[in-house]
């Protein structure tokens, strides 16, 4: 009961900072923004049970980094290098909890290798068009090169999510839809940042985001049981 009123109270803060940013209103977004992240943070100390593990501390790493990339995105330090630098080691403490989890051996199921092959075209498509809109600005390299380390990160943490071991089966399907929406909000941010002004962004982009951290919290709490 207690982990249901906690996810409505995240969703509520999560529709707020949707509406915040749709409404422009760069106060309310740098008090909100962050947190989204604080109250993962803190949700996980009170409702994790028994000792924490090496486990539980790549998932925390993994959520304060998460942090700096909400902050750093954020009207009040508006750094996009500095927040996709921070989301890229969250996902890199994502894969490597993932990592620890895979299955032993490895066989993929018909949907699995239908979720890879989504993933791996995305992975091929979305990098391609951002780049046929920057290169003829003559962006900076450093920009192109960011843009292609965090690409390859977006697919990595789905590769790792798709070869997790499937038990239990609640947190794989949980931690499992959580990345595949952190490659769906990433892609919608890409695009209305690079290629073209998606209407009512902040919707697409939150709103998956969100779902995203909370999906793969829930999951990641579900590990055990």
């Amino acid at each position: 009961f207690m982990i249901k009123k906690f996810i409505y109270y995240y969703i509520v803060i999560s529709i707020s900072v949707i509406i915040s940013q749709l409404l422009g209103v760069d106060t309310l977004e740098n008090i909100l923004k962050p947190m989204l992240m604080v109250s993962l943070f803190a949700g996980y100390f009170v409702f994790n049970k028994g000792a924490f593990s090496h486990e539980d501390y790549l998932y925390l790493a993994a959520i304060i980094f998460s942090f700096f990339g909400d902050a750093f995105l954020m009207p009040l330090f508006n750094h996009f290098l500095a927040g996709l630098a921070s989301f890229l080691i969250a996902h890199i403490f994502y894969m490597i909890l993932y990592l620890k989890d895979r299955a032993k051996p490895i066989k993929l199921n018909p949907t699995q290798i239908i979720i890879l092959s989504l993933s791996l075209l995305v992975f091929l498509s979305l990098p391609s068009l951002i780049l046929w809109k920057l290169i003829p600005q003559n962006p900076d390299y450093f920009l192109i090169i960011a843009i292609l380390l965090y690409s390859t990160a977006l697919f990595s943490l789905m590769l790792t999510a798709i070869i997790r071991k499937q038990t239990p089966r609640l947190s794989y399907h949980y931690i499992l839809a959580g990345s595949g929406l952190f490659l769906l909000s990433d892609s919608f941010l890409a695009l209305n940042k690079f290629v073209f002004s998606l209407p009512y962004s902040p919707l697409w982009v939150i709103s998956t985001y969100t779902a995203a951290q909370i999906l793969i919290f829930y999951g990641f709490m579900k590990r055990r049981r």
